[in-house]
């Protein structure tokens, strides 16, 4: 149980994102939160588990302050709308999960009909909060173009030794195609023009061992374009260190005296 001075997280997920938060608050690195409920399939559904359970419904009665959703797009598109209609904000990793146009309207109208609030993680890309402010005076295009290392896609059947655009086109069409690989991709597009006005292309490169992003944006305001290379997980390859990191951040600004845009 948190005291009263803490905010209370409920975590969804126990991979690799989800143990780097488990771990930040267990240190005190992640000070004045508590984590009071966990939901895995791998929990035990008898109590049996700690504050970790399989049972949505046991979950929701622990009633933390916040949920972070770490556990990939199945669980997102199944649970989020849930948590999110009883109540409860979210902060999301697994947005690629709303390029399904069916669990996007699950999550507006779970929002509409409760005031929760769903909170989008920047995840392993940056100047969301430039792109944003962009789309105000008007965008003209949005491009994102990411390159990740061959064991980011297990499976698909590469050639040895080339670089290959598994994906081109709309950020839905790489959601869709690679739903573990695209949030960067579904968060610009909720930041900016949507899904189906982010062109976005997805390469496979043999050469490189980062997870690579470009981002150009172009608009009424000028434009602006920015590149970041990404250390993978230890954990997982096909996610980004710094993804884990947005989530603690995210978290701490829910609580700072000063609110640094994301």
């Amino acid at each position: 149980m948190g005291t009263k001075f803490e905010t209370t997280i409920g975590l969804i997920g126990k991979g690799a994102i989800g143990s780097a938060i488990v771990e930040a608050v267990e240190t005190g690195a992640l000070s004045g939160f508590a984590l009071t409920a966990g939901l895995a399939r791998s929990a035990p559904s008898d109590g049996s588990g700690g504050i970790w359970t399989n049972n949505l419904e046991t979950f929701l009665a622990k009633a933390p302050d916040i949920v972070i959703e770490a556990a990939g797009p199945e669980a997102f598109s199944e649970i989020v709308p849930i948590i999110l209609a009883s109540g409860l904000d979210v902060i999301a990793v697994s947005v690629a999960a709303m390029a399904d146009g069916d669990v996007e309207a699950k999550i507006r109208d779970a929002i509409t009909t409760s005031g929760a609030r769903l909170h989008v993680a920047s995840g392993a890309i940056g100047a969301l909060d430039a792109l944003s402010a962009a789309r105000e005076m008007g965008l003209e295009s949005v491009e994102l173009v990411q390159r990740k290392p061959y064991n980011a896609f297990p499976n698909i059947d590469l050639t040895p030794g080339t670089t290959q655009v598994v994906s081109s086109g709309s950020a839905r069409d790489a959601a869709i195609a690679f739903p573990r690989n695209s949030n960067i991709a579904a968060a610009a597009a909720l930041a900016g023009l949507g899904f189906d006005d982010t062109r976005v292309t997805v390469i496979a490169d043999h050469e490189v061992t980062t997870n690579q992003a470009e981002l150009k944006v172009r608009g009424q305001f000028g434009q602006f374009v920015l590149t970041i290379q990404n250390y993978p997980s230890a954990a997982n390859p096909r996610t980004a260190t710094l993804t884990a990191l947005s989530v603690i951040s995210a978290l701490r600004r829910t609580r700072a005296p000063i609110v640094i845009p994301a």
